[in-house]
């Protein structure tokens, strides 16, 4: 069976999401939020970090699998707990842009220990502009 629906609310079954091509995928992400008549500035960007995280979660990354988890036994629904560990893997990438253009900088923390020590509370005091950290003037990720 082919997957011609995203739902961020309903995990979608591992193997049709994989098996689709990453283009299609990020095209279900943005079909999905315009269905919702969510307008979103940068849905592409919004829709390929969706889909960043929905690979990970196809693909059983365990340190993700558990933070899917706690955040939502921390009250997030699973479309905010996407947000979330979208939040984590905008900021590893900016880091890793820092680190490699900025003389001196620290040691840039590895990925599954950022997603281990993420909660419902950093997200919520985030404001979920994930996007924003990507593109923000002076970002170092030109």
């Amino acid at each position: 069976m082919r997957l011609t629906e995203y739902d961020a609310d309903v995990a979608a079954p591992a193997s049709e999401w994989l098996a689709l091509d990453e283009a299609e995928r990020v095209l279900l992400v943005e079909a999905y939020h315009r269905r919702l008549g969510i307008d979103h500035p940068q849905l592409k960007l919004h829709a390929t970090l969706h889909t960043v995280v929905e690979n990970q979660v196809a693909a059983r990354e365990p340190e993700v699998l558990d933070a899917f988890a706690r955040l939502q036994r921390e009250g997030l629904t699973r479309h905010e707990a996407v947000h979330a560990i979208g939040l984590a893997v905008v900021e590893q990438m900016v880091e890793v842009f820092k680190s490699r253009t900025v003389a001196g900088s620290p040691p840039v923390m590895p990925y599954g220990e950022r997603v281990r020590q993420l909660t419902a509370e950093v997200w919520r005091r985030s404001g979920d502009r994930a996007e924003e950290q990507l593109t923000a003037p002076g970002s170092d990720t030109d």
